[in-house]
């Protein structure tokens, strides 16, 4: 899974990105740290099920976006 990811925020710290399986249950939990500008996450999903997973990314300011991953 590549997860592209852009700020222009010098002050956007510690990028939290959070995997949960369609139980509920967080299957991983990365901490991107610092960054500022153009990045892609790479996240390897070939232990995942098959099934429906939510990507949830946040950070220090309490912002949340959450996304839908459907693994075949």
């Amino acid at each position: 899974v590549y997860i592209t990811l852009e700020t222009s925020d010098i002050n956007n710290k510690n990028l939290n990105v959070e995997i949960i399986d369609q139980t509920g249950r967080m299957v991983e939990k990365i901490n991107t740290g610092t960054f500022t500008g153009f990045n892609v996450l790479s996240i390897n999903s070939s232990a995942w099920k098959s099934g429906l997973y939510l990507v949830r990314i946040s950070n220090d300011k309490n912002e949340t976006s959450t996304l839908k991953v459907v693994k075949l």
